[in-house]
């Protein structure tokens, strides 16, 4: 069975189903998760074949309804050739009626696979959106930790807490959110999160106050440009992720896509009745499961924000720039270590006089700052 969704993230969700349905998670189904040694395993199996539990019901409560009709077309079909067609109805269930959908089946093909192929070229976009995200946050807090003044701690701390929240701000902004999520609430301060959810772009907002505080640190302006440059670069993600946002594909397409489909499916117990007789309503059922099915997964993973696992990126994010927080002091510290100590190869190649000189000039060198001042 999936996981059940955290509160927080069952807020953000508005899916217009039957109770019955809600019940069985079905918004999980389509919601990507992260994949280690077991889910691979799990994912190669033979038993990705066969669905687990009520999986079936779980991709039927998107689209009941056109399967429902489907269903009730056959059965009229049925009832019309069983009672209506010994009195001299006319005859709506010959064999020859199969030759419309063989004529008409490549283009349905062609209209579901452009249909799921643009979808994920728009869940990859976000996905590799997302992923730079990882890079331009841990750059940003490497940079600041690396240039800035011992002086500034208290700004350079301001700085790492502020890079997660503008994750977390993005997460919110995406998927609607009112309320910060509880990860939030060992990084950022009480009366911090009531201005951050107070704020109607929360990444413009979260960003405005990152901008200011690198501002404030004390180095030289190309270190400050070179900062400042992948908060750029995070407003240019953000920029892409509202533009999936808030432009799918052209509704035209994907409106016909679905009536094309529709009026399909819903002719194909007249063209399957002479062959099945009272088994169409079944067969019909599940050639129409299948093909909605098809089309579903173009739907849904059209808007990637709500199936991508947004929270294990923030997660993992806010992981990276603890870590990198925590060990900082003791990275420099070996870093200096090193470089004022020659390894043992070093020392094999010179003599115990050239040791000395070589020990002497690395001190001297430490001394310095990168652009050769005496510090």
């Amino acid at each position: 069975m999936r996981p059940s969704l955290p509160a927080d993230d069952l807020e953000d969700l508005h899916f217009n189903h039957l109770l019955c349905f809600q019940c069985l998670n079905s918004h999980d189904l389509f919601r990507d998760t992260v994949y280690g040694p077991v889910e691979w395993r799990k994912h190669k199996s033979w038993r990705r074949h066969f669905p687990e539990g009520f999986v079936c019901l779980q991709v039927l409560a998107w689209y009941w309804p056109p399967v429902l009709f489907v269903i009730f077309v056959g059965v009229l079909v049925g009832l019309y050739h069983t009672y209506l067609q010994p009195l001299g109805a006319p005859d709506i269930t010959r064999d020859d009626y199969t030759q419309p959908f063989t004529l008409t089946s490549f283009a349905l093909a062609l209209l579901l696979v452009f249909r799921t192929n643009s979808s994920y070229d728009r869940w990859w976009e976000a996905r590799r959106m997302w992923g730079q995200l990882l890079n331009i946050t841990r750059n940003l807090v490497r940079q600041t930790y690396a240039w800035g003044d011992p002086a500034d701690g208290p700004m350079k701390e301001r700085i790492a807490r502020w890079t997660i929240a503008i994750v977390y701000a993005l997460k919110m902004h995406l998927r609607r959110s009112k309320r910060a999520p509880n990860e939030l609430l060992d990084v950022l301060l009480p009366h911090e999160i009531e201005w951050l959810e107070k704020q109607q772009h929360r990444p413009n907002a979260a960003t405005q106050v990152l901008t200011e505080a690198v501002k404030a640190l004390r180095v030289s302006d190309y270190q400050r440009v070179m900062i400042d440059s992948e908060i750029t670069n995070f407003h240019l993600n953000l920029a892409a992720c509202e533009r999936l946002f808030s432009q799918p594909i052209p509704v035209a397409y994907t409106r016909h896509t679905s009536r094309f489909l529709l009026t399909w499916t819903s002719f194909l117990p007249f063209a399957l009745y002479s062959r099945f007789q009272w088994l169409t309503p079944f067969v019909s059922a599940i050639i129409t499961f299948l093909l909605f099915g098809v089309e579903n997964i173009g739907v849904q993973i059209e808007q990637p924000f709500e199936v991508l696992p947004l929270p294990h990126f923030c997660a993992a994010i806010k992981k990276h720039i603890l870590d990198m927080v925590a060990c900082h002091a003791e990275a420099k510290a070996l870093a200096l270590q090193s470089s004022m100590t020659p390894s043992p190869s070093q020392m094999a190649l010179h003599s115990e006089d050239d040791a000395r000189e070589l020990v002497i000039e690395m001190q001297r060198r430490t001394s310095l700052d990168p652009r050769g001042k005496a510090m």
